[in-house]
């Protein structure tokens, strides 16, 4: 983790900082040199003391033997007693005596040294013990001078007496060399208090300085790009605060240079959205309206077909009804593709969880595309499935059959496999194939609409490519993200986790009354501005034998109904009518005319997302043209029932 500045600041302001290197710098040789020059001086200063001690030790012991001569030639042992005592009283001596040429001490005055020393002193003429100095001198008498009367003689040796001893006592010297170490260390004291304060001025001052630098950079790396250091200051750090707003400025150009730019890309991206918005509401106009305008003719040719297969008795006739049949199914499919893709733009889809078993979605699996597998030569195994699931089972079918569908479409030899793995408290789903494969650069874009890798020509027998479009979103609605790999040339698998369910959670399925039939008298109001609708629908409730009040407007259907003197058990409406009136104004419309609340159905052709979110919020039940005549008979027939049964009630 990065350190803090101010807490980086603080730390080398302590031990790292330019203060305490300057200070460093200062005194540490100013000491080591103070010290140094401190001990030298001092040293020879009491080096000097010490040799002047000895010489006024040797001029002592000297004056001593010459004032000693006389008494000690004489033998006046009293006056040689005087004579040391006067010499050492003058002479500020801590010891003085005389001796004899065998070394015996024969007058003293002062305490006389040990016998070891004394005899050292006498060989060597001069010993510095800790305390005292001593200097010894021999006594002599001069040798007589020759006569010249007597004729040319010779000159003999001085005779030796004895000997003279001095000592000094040190304890000056000991002083004199303390007190020039105070004065020195004293000295250097007050040199190192006068360079620390001189240094810390400067330091402080360059510090200062610095820590402005360095709190203006820091708000400058915050985005304050305004601030500028103060000038003025010469030298380094001058240069360095000329360069920080150098800087400073550089970054604010360049700022204000980018947010020239972001401001134009803005607005470019901004009218780019918008132009992609317009587009894809254009495109999602058209869609809806060429859907609707599309599904409208189909739903009446769905309708006279059906009425068609009931007045058939020829059977080559029948046959030719029945292709035309298989066409319709198959645009209708391709229809409701496209319908399912608006109802989760829309979003209107409505996740339901419940707990369920996972073989009887395998058998779904199997029951579907065993035969269309064999078909083909491919092989299809669905691994066993002990587990339970919990999740919107009609959701995850959809999922896997989707899934499923198309490993066997793009899949020439081989076979598909279904498999399920437990990873924890979830259940991973996986369908492999052993198809083309699909290219890495390829894996993300299959989930796009209309995207077909295997199918250039664009053969319908192909799907539209909405398929993984709707397992992806389906997906998402659900929390299972689906995913995919796959070797290209080897296949591909694709899977999803699923929450693990629990067998104690599931609950029985309430198994539908079946419905026998129309209920006797049934009447149902049929409202649609297509006049090829309104026959096709007459044609099939006759052949039904349901009662039917077709009109183009409500108006006209509430004009019948009242010539009939008959409330209708059921409303069939379209919802996109001329003028400014939907299929849900004109159910409140007829409710409201008739005083009841009937049960109404809205059949359309429109897929746009705002029309389904619409009729979602309205409540109403709703059937996408085009409708298969069984889908529309069991709805019907469902809701007639339904209603008689709270009627008898």
């Amino acid at each position: 983790m990065p350190e803090a500045p101010g807490a980086r600041r603080r730390r080398y302001g302590r031990l790292g900082g330019i203060r305490f290197r300057i200070l460093s710098i200062v005194v540490i040789p100013l000491v080591f040199t103070a010290a140094t020059l401190t001990v030298v001086f001092a040293n020879r200063s009491v080096t000097a003391t010490a040799r002047e001690a000895g010489v006024r030790a040797l001029q002592a012991a000297h004056l001593l033997a010459a004032n000693a001569q006389y008494a000690l030639f004489s033998g006046e042992f009293s006056l040689l007693g005087q004579v040391a005592t006067d010499e050492r009283r003058e002479g500020s001596l801590a010891f003085t005596a005389v001796l004899s040429r065998e070394g015996q001490v024969l007058a003293q005055a002062g305490d006389v040294p040990p016998a070891a020393v004394l005899a050292q002193l006498l060989r060597q003429g001069r010993q510095t013990t800790r305390s005292v100095i001593y200097a010894t001198e021999l006594i002599r008498l001069p040798p007589p001078k020759p006569l010249a009367d007597f004729g040319q003689g010779t000159a003999t040796a001085p005779q030796t007496l004895g000997y003279a001893v001095v000592g000094i006592d040190t304890a000056p010297i000991a002083a004199y060399k303390t007190q020039t170490l105070l004065r020195a260390g004293g000295v250097m004291l007050i040199v190192l208090a006068l360079a620390a304060l001189v240094a810390w001025q400067l330091s402080t001052r360059l510090t200062r300085r610095i820590r402005g630098i360095s709190r203006a950079v820091d708000r400058i790396a915050g985005g304050e790009l305004m601030v500028r250091v103060p000038e003025g200051e010469s030298g380094e750090i001058g240069v360095l605060a000329e360069g920080v707003n150098r800087m400073a400025e550089a970054l604010q150009a360049h700022q204000a240079e980018l947010e020239v730019r972001v401001a134009h890309a803005t607005a470019r991206l901004a009218a780019e959205k918008a132009a992609a918005e317009q587009a894809n509401m254009a495109k999602s106009r058209f869609l809806a309206s060429a859907s609707h305008d599309l599904r409208q003719p189909l739903h009446a040719l769905t309708l006279f077909v059906e009425a068609l297969k009931a007045r058939i008795n020829y059977p080559e006739v029948r046959t030719l009804v029945e292709h035309i049949e298989a066409s319709t199914a198959a645009m209708e499919t391709l229809f409701n593709t496209l319908l399912d893709i608006s109802r989760l733009d829309a979003g209107v889809i409505e996740v339901k969880p419940v707990h369920f078993a996972a073989d009887h979605l395998a058998a779904r699996i199997r029951q579907q595309f065993s035969a269309l597998a064999a078909e083909k030569g491919l092989s299809l195994r669905i691994r066993p499935a002990p587990f339970h699931l919990y999740g919107d089972p009609l959701l995850l079918e959809r999922i896997l059959l989707n899934l499923v569908s198309n490993a066997i479409r793009y899949t020439e030899k081989g076979g598909i496999v279904v498999g399920w793995r437990r990873r924890g408290r979830q259940i991973r789903i996986e369908v492999w194939d052993s198809g083309q494969g699909i290219p890495e650069d390829k894996l993300q874009s299959i989930f796009q609409e209309f995207v077909q890798l295997g199918n250039p020509e664009r053969d319908r027998a192909k799907g539209l490519g909405l398929g993984l479009a709707i397992v992806s979103r389906l997906g998402r609605l659900m929390g299972c993200r689906v995913e995919v790999r796959s070797r290209p040339g080897h296949g591909s698998v694709f899977s999803l986790l699923v929450p693990l369910g629990s067998a104690e959670l599931i609950r029985e399925a309430r198994t539908p009354t079946a419905e026998v039939g129309f209920p006797a008298g049934a009447l149902v109001m049929l409202v649609d501005d297509e006049k090829a609708i309104l026959r096709g629908m007459q044609e099939l409730f006759d052949s039904w034998g349901v009662d039917l009040i077709a009109a183009q407007s409500p108006e006209d259907a509430l004009a019948t109904a009242h010539l009939a003197e008959r409330v209708p058990h059921l409303i069939l409406c379209d919802f996109r009518l001329p003028g400014a009136r939907n299929g849900i104004e004109v159910v409140n419309f007829l409710r409201e005319s008739l005083d009841s609340t009937i049960p109404a159905v809205i059949l359309t052709g429109d897929t746009a997302p705002e029309t389904i979110q619409a009729l979602s919020t309205a409540g109403l039940t709703v059937l996408h043209k085009p409708v298969r005549p069984a889908r529309l008979r069991a709805l019907l027939m469902h809701l007639l029932n339904q209603d008689r049964r709270k009627a008898a009630a």
